[in-house]
């Protein structure tokens, strides 16, 4: 069984230097010609890319936005060296705001960017697969993702393969690398057992509140 600790890797002596960051960088660039992750604006500022996926389940969002099997959806996907760099402190409220405001710029930033798509009308809705640490943290990322308009869509774990453990099992593992190489303070070895939520997010709400005329600040509650 693993058992996760609280031990920070930020200063393991493997970490040290560039070549490091270089691997994990260069497997993600990697990684996203292989999937077609690609970015939707050059915004330093955007924490996002962007995937072409199919839905895998049935749903309605609250919006009454229908989801269906084999139905094309936009995935979000993090730009890695484009989230805030920590401090030696770790995550302290300016860095936390500074987050913040990169979600909302991002968001903004992909709504402006499908809204000259036309190709990608046909996108109802985007998604993305948040990966969760322990209860605070996922109360925390949860209050989040709802403030910013998402909603939590249930996922049936047990119908989990055993190559689809296998599978979350690798993107732990790269998750904690780009962590290591991103915010190396915050580095923890229990982002190996962390479990998963499915989130979406329906174009139309997309562009209610992030489209525009959303308003200056779309954190708020919805």
């Amino acid at each position: 069984m693993f058992v996760a600790t609280q031990v920070s890797l930020d200063r393991w002596w493997w970490r040290d230097g560039t070549w490091f960051e270089r691997f994990v960088f260069g497997l993600d660039d990697w990684l996203r010609r292989k999937y077609n992750v690609f970015e939707y604006t050059p915004d330093p500022d955007c924490v996002f890319r962007i995937q072409p996926e199919k839905a895998e389940i049935a749903c309605r969002l609250s919006d009454g936005t229908p989801i269906r099997p084999g139905q094309p959806l936009l995935c979000l996907h993090m730009w890695n060296e484009h989230i805030p760099r920590m401090g030696p402190e770790g995550p302290t409220l300016a860095w936390a705001l500074r987050f913040r405001r990169a979600l909302d710029t991002s968001l903004k930033g992909l709504a402006a960017y499908l809204r000259v798509r036309p190709e990608l009308d046909e996108f109802p809705a985007i998604c993305g697969n948040m990966v969760l640490g322990t209860a605070e943290q996922t109360e925390q990322l949860m209050r989040l993702s709802e403030r910013l308009g998402f909603e939590q869509v249930p996922m049936d774990e047990g119908r989990i393969s055993i190559g689809e453990q296998l599978h979350r099992s690798g993107e732990n593992f790269l998750a904690l690398f780009f962590v290591m190489a991103v915010n190396p303070v915050s580095a923890r070895l229990e982002i190996l057992r962390r479990s998963r939520a499915l989130i979406f997010m329906s174009r139309n709400r997309l562009m209610r509140l992030y489209g525009p005329g959303a308003g200056k600040n779309a954190l708020r509650s919805h």
